[in-house]
């Protein structure tokens, strides 16, 4: 399984290009350089916490999204079942 940082870039890209913003529109929102986001999206850079966080919210992207894109295909766990078999609330 591949790290987080390994998908960021293709889901940032994506996203990117799925709101129909080049590089630089994405960048200049963001407070950063083209290049910057370019390394991200191509190189595998790690954003701050801070410019994930402003990431997210300008590519309207999930946090499940983000940090559980390789589960995208797979089904969701049953939910926990509290003594009984009742669903735990």
């Amino acid at each position: 399984m591949q790290k987080i940082y390994d998908k960021l870039g293709c889901v940032v890209k994506s996203a990117r290009q799925a709101m129909q913003l080049t590089q630089s529109q994405l960048a200049q929102r963001l407070g950063i350089t083209a290049g910057y986001l370019k390394a991200i999206e191509n190189s595998g850079k790690k954003p701050s916490f801070d410019l994930l966080h402003r990431i997210i919210n300008e590519l309207e992207l999930s946090t499940d999204y983000i940090f559980y894109a390789h589960k995208k295909d797979k089904p969701s766990p049953a939910p926990k079942t509290a003594k009984g078999g009742v669903t735990a609330e």
